[in-house]
């Protein structure tokens, strides 16, 4: 009767990472979101590039004391923290990478997308937009204690199924 007693309290409680367990090993299906976030780049020279991205609702089962959820994430990514990119060549030739917010920033924030949302990669440095002047954008590292400070500017619009991200 103990037994009985000792296990039934186990497995109510959500604390104990015994509940989670037993619900991690019960196998749940992705869910698609049919809704597609189109990101178009288009800069000053007129060259355009675009990324399709796709997100998905999928069930977290970590085995752990905070519990199982439905999370969201990009189709195809395996994890929800993953951010994507869309690969550019700048006017100056130079390979870049525009850091795209995650699918829970995009479906489910309260706040409109804002270019402060996005970063940029330039030979696996990271550049955060720190200001824009019109379509001209500054994005910048380091900057901080004995950091030196490294700049990018770019002309470009940036819009999300249609709409301009300023």
């Amino acid at each position: 009767m103990h037994r009985m007693i000792f296990v039934a309290s186990m497995l109510t409680l959500a604390g104990c990472g015994i509940a989670p367990c037993i619900d991690a090993q019960f196998e749940r299906k992705p869910k698609v979101i049919d809704k597609k976030l189109l990101f178009e780049l288009e800069l000053k020279n007129g060259l355009r590039f675009s990324r399709t991205m796709k997100c998905e609702r999928y069930y977290d089962a970590m085995c752990a004391a905070r519990g199982n959820s439905w999370q969201l994430r990009e189709v195809g990514s395996g994890v929800s923290y993953k951010r994507s990119s869309l690969e550019f060549t700048s006017a100056t030739k130079e390979r870049l990478e525009l850091y795209l917010p995650e699918c829970f920033e995009l479906l489910k924030r309260q706040a409109p997308i804002s270019l402060k949302d996005f970063d940029i990669i330039k030979n696996g440095e990271r550049f955060y937009y720190a200001e824009s002047h019109g379509n001209l954008h500054v994005f910048q590292s380091g900057g901080y204690k004995d950091i030196p400070l490294h700049q990018i500017k770019l002309s470009f619009s940036l819009k999300l199924n249609g709409k301009l991200i300023k």
